[in-house]
């Protein structure tokens, strides 16, 4: 075609991993066996031929590296794992050759059995060996978090619990997205519905390491109670409406006879909010840590001068007062309903109810709503408490998500090159049909400083490039597909229109763009 098209050239790589890669080389290793296929492609057992010892070599997908933008992604995403620190609690990334007519990965081999699989295998485990593989994973994590990346698919499946019981993380959900092609439906979501903590479901890429915590929240619930908290997954609203609201049954309903303070732990995962959540994932492991031991949670607490402790997890308003229906029930002289307190996005403050005996905080009397602050002292008509929120204090782990991405094409559109060509190369066209939106944003956020001009121009720049890309990807996808030629459908692109994709002598197809 003119241009330059070549279709043998495109297809050339994806033939090319067809091929049965059985005792091939890669990267010093020598492929014995595959051990599974997935969305970035096939896992192989191998042997290094240098001192014997196995690795796993991941064959990725061709097609979605046939772009020079996207591979130089891969290698930097996958130089960033490589820096990782050794851990016995992350599989180690050996290798990257994205360049060769196979581009593919060496990881570190590591023996055991997954953690799904051993769930299905004996049920819910005893609650100090699921804590103990949930430090595991929250150490994992904070090696992760370190290097600023964040994993993105924290669950059973992608953990492994090796002979001598050590838990592991082997699978990482940012190399999963940025080796998905686009043939998906505008709905489909990054990550497992299951384990997906709220912002997730409301934007994809305002994500930090705490979407990490809430995943491992889940899995934890799930090794402990049998199942996971909001559902499997197979309804997404009804799975995105319980994580959103926090509906779940607590878990020492869910699993009677763990301790209570396991029970906060799970619920500081689980917090709907991530500014309620642990702010870093050592956190989480020293907590399951001391639960292990029989000490206590690092959870916001109310504490009396003779140590009763009254956690501040559940729920976003404690009375405080000596009616014995109130959340926080204190002695004489403290009225029947004292005071309140309110979790706010801030922190904690405390309203008074009009307590007959008065209210101070740090000497001073209560006169109206006050933020209060970790460590402040109550005085509620003599009864004295004090505000424990050793979290707040915490800076967040810096972490992103670095440079993932995953474009939607149209469903009819992907149906019919499905039908005439091979959908993986059609996929790394269709990847350009359509704008992303994600540099224009980053765009405008880097600029904004500079002033609105600066960011006009950028983003006009951006919008005439696409513009540029999109009628050349158009005569590439009617190629594959046949066009007209064929009887088929056929693409109709307008400058300045949506894209619509229409059979001849039917009716124009509504919503596909």
């Amino acid at each position: 075609m003119d241009g330059g098209f070549d279709l043998d050239a495109l297809l050339r790589p994806v033939r090319a991993q067809r091929a049965d890669p059985t005792g091939q080389v890669l990267s010093g290793c020598r492929l014995e066996r595959i051990l599974g296929r997935g969305g970035m492609g096939e896992a192989w057992l191998a042997r290094r031929e240098a001192d014997g010892l196995q690795a796993v070599v991941k064959l990725l997908d061709p097609v979605a590296l046939a772009d020079a933008e996207r591979r130089a992604r891969a290698r930097r995403e996958w130089a960033t794992l490589c820096k990782v620190r050794p851990t016995p609690h992350v599989v180690q990334v050996l290798g990257v050759d994205l360049e060769h007519e196979r581009p593919h990965l060496v990881l570190e081999f590591v023996p055991g059995e997954g953690l799904h699989a051993l769930l299905r295998r004996r049920g819910a485990l005893p609650w100090a060996d699921a804590a103990r593989v949930a430090r595991d994973l929250a150490l994992g994590l904070a090696a992760v978090h370190e290097q600023g990346v964040v994993h993105r698919d924290v669950k059973p499946a992608n953990a492994i619990v090796r002979p001598d019981g050590a838990a592991t993380l082997v699978d990482f959900g940012l190399a999963k997205d940025l080796f998905a092609t686009s043939v998906t439906s505008p709905q489909m979501l990054l990550g497992t519905a299951a384990y997906m903590a709220p912002e997730q479901w409301a934007d994809a890429a305002a994500r930090d390491g705490r979407c990490d915590l809430f995943a491992l929240g889940v899995t934890l619930y799930e090794l402990v109670a049998g199942a996971p908290p909001f559902g499997t997954g197979q309804d997404p609203g009804a799975t995105e409406e319980a994580a959103t609201t926090g509906d779940y049954a607590p878990l020492e309903e869910a699993a009677p006879g763990v301790p209570g303070e396991l029970a906060l732990v799970v619920d500081l995962l689980l917090a709907p909010d991530p500014a309620w959540r642990y702010p870093r994932a050592d956190l989480v492991a020293r907590d399951l840590e001391a639960v292990r031991g029989g000490g206590a949670s690092s959870a916001p607490c109310m504490v009396a001068a003779d140590g009763r402790r009254w956690p501040l997890v559940r729920g976003r308003r404690w009375t405080l007062g000596s009616a014995p229906d109130c959340q926080v029930v204190l002695p004489p002289p403290a009225s029947p309903r004292h005071a309140q307190l309110r979790r706010e996005a801030a922190g904690f403050a405390l309203v008074d109810l009009r307590g007959s005996a008065g209210t101070r905080v740090q000497g001073e009397p209560l006169t109206g709503p006050r933020a209060l602050a970790p460590g402040d002292l109550l005085d509620l008509g003599g009864v004295a408490l004090r505000l424990l929120d050793p979290l707040r204090a915490t800076p967040v782990a810096a972490t992103e998500v670095v440079d993932a991405r995953r474009e939607v094409a149209p469903a009819p559109l992907v149906q019919a090159l499905a039908a005439d060509a091979d959908p993986r190369a059609a996929a790394w066209l269709l990847e350009r049909l359509a704008p992303d939106p994600a540099p224009a944003a980053a765009t405008q956020r880097a600029l904004a400083a500079v002033g609105p001009e600066a960011v006009r121009a950028a983003l006009e720049a951006r919008a005439a490039e696409d513009a540029r890309v999109a009628p050349w990807a158009a005569e590439r996808v009617l190629a594959l597909a046949g066009g007209a030629r064929r009887g088929g459908a056929r693409l109709v692109v307008r400058r300045g229109a949506p894209r619509r994709w229409r059979r001849p002598g039917r009716p124009r197809a509504r919503g596909c763009s």
